[in-house]
């Protein structure tokens, strides 16, 4: 359950990533000089206030960017949301990882759901040797 929680909570920010960088461009399409680079909805907000684009095309293009904005605070709330759901599964797991310094709640979803519990692993070594997510095992050939 905990790797569902983490795969949606990864894709989430993947989604909302990309919805930052499509605002980006467009405020930079309708603003003399772009737009900051860190680029939160509160200010995206404030800038598309400001903004009295001339054209049809230009009005269009606010219209999306205000779509935009829209995805992008709908992303925020989303993602609190499957964090809180990722804090309260790995709480529930009853899991020390988050006893550990610098390992906080989507960290050790990460670890629970795509490693499983670390104490399975008798040593360090063995842990540091698991392959990570998406990495191919490699096969030795035997040879005849």
């Amino acid at each position: 359950m905990i790797r569902m929680l983490i795969d949606r909570y990864d894709d989430l920010v993947a989604l909302r990533t990309q919805a930052a960088c499509r605002l980006h461009v467009a405020l930079r399409e309708l603003i003399a000089g772009g737009a900051p680079r860190r680029l939160g909805a509160d200010r995206a907000a404030k800038l598309l206030r400001s903004v009295r684009p001339p054209g049809v095309a230009g009005v269009e293009r606010k219209r999306l960017a205000l779509e935009l904005l829209a995805d992008l605070r709908r992303l925020d709330r989303d993602i609190a949301t499957a964090k809180r759901r990722v804090s309260d599964a790995v709480t529930a797991s009853g899991t020390s990882l988050l006893d550990l310094h610098g390992v906080g709640p989507i960290v050790a979803g990460f670890i629970l759901g795509h490693v499983g519990d670390p104490a399975r692993f008798p040593t360090s070594e063995r842990l540091a040797s698991y392959p990570a997510p998406g990495t191919p095992r490699i096969r030795r050939l035997q040879s005849a």
